[in-house]
């Protein structure tokens, strides 16, 4: 049933979204950093200027490894309207839109938890440690990290509008029901991890779930096919996929590291580098993992005395079932989690705390406040963490010295700069921790090759395809080196059977189609590039070579 009109919920809306505001407007004084915002956003072609056909493209196929249409579709609204410094997109405005979206978010919330409890300020509470513990500020300080926000806002859109609808009837209640269904679809295409939905609402729906059977198996419907295009979209190619009686340890893992995080919210970094393999291989780790499961076995058996408390429980572990490690996914090759993953099982989390504070005495209401206080706080300092690649970075391997994703970071930096001594610091430092990682190699190699040392660089490549035979990167940059020697045989033979085996490669074929034309083969390599532009609109090797071989033809 929904709870009785009352005059001080938009109050608290408004608070909360000042609260909101106030916790996180360091945000808008960043920069984009290169941890995925260069690839989705600063750096890709289609953000700048934006078009009509880069949309169409991104709800075609997937980039990156990603079909997340509509966060791409946003991103590329936001870039027509974000101010321009020369060449560059100023991610001021980027950074608002993620800030907006997570205070409407925390209105969200707030409504919903609201619904549950028919108190406001206990709701309020709950919302305010949604919006602001320091766990969300990866999400919402990181441009990149507006698939958690978006897909976040989209799935409590849905449950909101859904739990609207039941007091409706006739034609109100059809309509309020398919705003729901757009809304989760949305959402699904914001991120494939918002296919846990259902799985909420039916949740909170509690017993009330078997009369809403045929809507919630549309839903579950939509949720299982986004899940089986995310699933041939990104394979999981580069990660550890630990026996079948491992993974439960890797997922009750998970949970009690969130846990202590939620508890004791310090150190957020971007790589906690608990990889699947580094958790299998160490018994003595699968102690949080055996109290999680006692946990979770107590909280089953006193679900009728503390009902609430275990809804709340199974909404924030049904929200993370996607990134648990029940199924491989790619962020595994550096962690099994992640501050982001926690986003919309922060639900639960709001609704164990409206719990507890609708409990406590009106004079329990100012530590409450001193807790929030203190968590918005951090948060602020948190969101600073962000302000530069080189401060997350740093940041990072302050708290984890072995952070592999943070070293990449910094290689590709020191590359970009010329400091070709520099990403080969950074990159031995993270082959210390994965000796044979042919990812690493790979990177070791093209710091090699940059700084000159052909020789070393292509026995690294060569050792890291012997590691990885089907990536066409490696490949590639193998052959284009190849070249670089003058052994011109081998470097075609290389071409060859990367395109043998991603034809559809438009990196490799542009390069390809370089050297044809650089070996004179100019017919042959306009048509390369013409098909490689074909295959990737957006690819700048094959646009720039049809111009220069088309203006010299003239």
């Amino acid at each position: 049933m929904s709870p009785a009109p009352s005059r001080s919920v938009p109050w608290i809306c408004l608070l909360l979204a000042a609260l909101t505001t106030a916790t996180f407007y360091p945000v808008l004084h960043n920069g984009f950093v290169n941890w995925d915002d260069m690839e989705h956003v600063a750096r890709n072609p289609d953000m700048n200027p934006p078009t009509i056909a880069a949309a169409e493209r991104y709800w075609a196929k997937p980039y990156f490894g990603l079909w997340v249409p509509v966060t791409y579709t946003a991103w590329l609204a936001t870039a027509a309207i974000a101010p321009k410094h020369g060449d560059s997109l100023d991610p001021t405005i980027f950074h608002a839109l993620n800030l907006a979206l997570h205070a409407i978010v925390v209105i969200f919330v707030f409504l919903i938890v609201r619904r549950l409890t028919g108190k406001n300020w206990p709701a309020a509470a709950g919302a305010a440690v949604f919006a602001v513990h320091p766990i969300q500020v990866e999400a919402v300080a990181w441009v990149s990290g507006l698939r958690d926000v978006l897909s976040g806002a989209m799935s409590l859109a849905a449950i909101l509008v859904y739990l609207k609808s039941t007091d409706a009837t006739g034609r109100a209640r059809t309509r309020r029901l398919a705003a729901a269904t757009l809304f989760f679809a949305v959402a699904l295409l914001s991120k494939p991890t918002a296919a846990v939905t259902p799985l909420l609402l039916t949740i909170i729906l509690g017993k009330r779930a078997r009369s809403e059977a045929r809507w919630l198996a549309l839903w579950l419907q939509m949720a299982l096919i986004d899940l089986i295009v995310a699933w041939f979209v990104q394979p999981a190619a580069d990660v550890y996929r630990p026996p079948i009686w491992g993974r439960p340890i890797v997922a009750l893992d998970a949970i009690a590291f969130y846990v202590r995080k939620l508890l004791v919210p310090v150190h957020f970094v971007i790589d906690y580098s608990r990889s699947p393999d580094w958790l299998i291989s160490r018994p003595s780790t699968w102690v949080p993992a055996g109290l999680a499961a006692l946990a979770i076995i107590v909280l089953i058996l006193c679900r009728r005395r503390i009902p609430r408390f275990t809804a709340a429980a199974a909404i924030s572990i049904g929200s993370l079932l996607p990134v648990l490690g029940f199924a491989p996914f790619n962020f595994q090759y550096f962690s099994t989690v992640a501050d982001r993953y926690v986003y919309l099982s922060m639900l639960g989390v709001a609704i164990a705390v409206a719990t507890i504070v609708a409990k406590v005495p009106r004079t329990g209401g100012i530590p409450i406040a001193f807790l929030i206080a203190a968590l918005a706080f951090s948060s602020n300092r948190q969101t600073r963490v962000w302000q530069s690649t080189a401060s997350l970075c740093e940041h990072t391997l302050a708290s984890n010295p072995h952070s592999v994703a943070a070293l990449r970071i910094l290689t590709f930096e020191a590359r970009a700069n010329c400091q070709w001594q520099s990403a080969l610091d950074y990159n031995t430092r993270a082959l210390q921790t994965k000796p044979d990682d042919p990812l690493l190699l790979f990177d070791r190699a093209n710091a090699l090759r940059d700084a000159g040392r052909l020789s070393e660089a292509a026995e690294t490549y060569a050792r890291a395809l012997t590691l990885r035979p089907t990536d066409p990167q490696i490949r590639t940059n193998y052959a284009i080196l190849l070249a670089q020697q003058g052994n011109n045989s081998e470097a075609e033979r290389q071409f060859g059977e990367v395109l043998r085996q991603a034809p559809d490669d438009a990196e490799a074929r542009a390069n390809w189609a370089t050297y044809l034309a650089l070996h004179g083969r100019r017919e042959q390599a306009l048509a390369e590039f013409r098909r490689a532009l074909t295959d990737d609109p957006r690819n700048v090797i094959a646009r720039r070579g049809i111009e220069l071989l088309t203006t010299k033809s003239k």
